[in-house]
């Protein structure tokens, strides 16, 4: 529900609370607790929602419409280029400067554990064809693991948030590239003190070759 002290949409259940914002659709807090039950916020945000306007790093945002980099550009479909707009040198990232993650989607069906943010994205917008209808739905569930039967064993239960990202294209005879992604950068605690990991230029080796990426690999 509506967190009137931060604008932010609060979601609750279990152990588990996940705090979202307007802009972006973008996940701002999540506070769960570790294997010891100390409660931590484990990813990476804004204190308020304005900075999300900007967001240069993507913390937490819906990245699109076409997530990653479109080299100059620019793209052909149906036998037509199209020039988007440039915010990564000659390159199009992650839906351009105006994209996705800078809009204010708006939020719809809230529930204490749910909601669904929705945004109407215009014919032309960064330089992308066709009107699309985009929807991100956050579900935050409990789920209870209980024992086995016959089993003396119990396993614990865990908080589990599932994202539903869709966009639909409003016209029949126009087509558009859609490649949404959820931009949530997720902190890992060390079990051994309480710091954020962060990487270093350390090179760890792999006991095995097989499927670490440090040779070709058949598909």
């Amino acid at each position: 529900m509506t967190d009137a002290s931060g604008g932010a949409i609060a979601l609750r259940a279990g152990n588990t609370r996940v705090d979202l914002v307007c802009t972006g659709a973008s996940i701002q807090r999540v506070f769960t607790p570790d294997n010891d039950g100390r409660c931590d916020d484990i990813v990476l945000g804004y204190d308020d929602e304005s900075s999300y306007q900007t967001n240069p790093f993507y913390f937490g945002c819906i990245v699109g419409r076409v997530a990653n980099r479109i080299k100059d550009g620019r793209f052909s479909l149906n036998s037509r280029t199209y020039q988007l707009e440039t915010n990564n040198g000659t390159n199009h990232l992650h839906g351009g400067p105006a994209g996705l993650h800078t809009r204010v989607w708006t939020p719809t069906e809230v529930t204490d554990t749910s909601v669904t943010f929705v945004y109407l994205s215009l014919d032309g917008e960064e330089g992308y064809p066709g009107t699309v209808a985009f929807s991100v739905r956050y579900t935050l569930e409990a789920i209870a693991q209980d024992s086995s039967p016959g089993s003396s064993t119990r396993h614990p239960s865990f908080d589990m948030l599932k994202v539903e990202m869709r966009g639909h294209v409003l016209s029949d005879t126009i087509s558009t590239p859609i490649a949404l992604a959820g931009h949530t950068y997720w902190c890992v605690l060390e079990p051994t003190r309480r710091c954020f990991m962060v990487p270093d230029d350390a090179v760890a080796h792999a006991p095995s070759r097989a499927l670490t990426h440090q040779e070709p690999q058949g598909a």
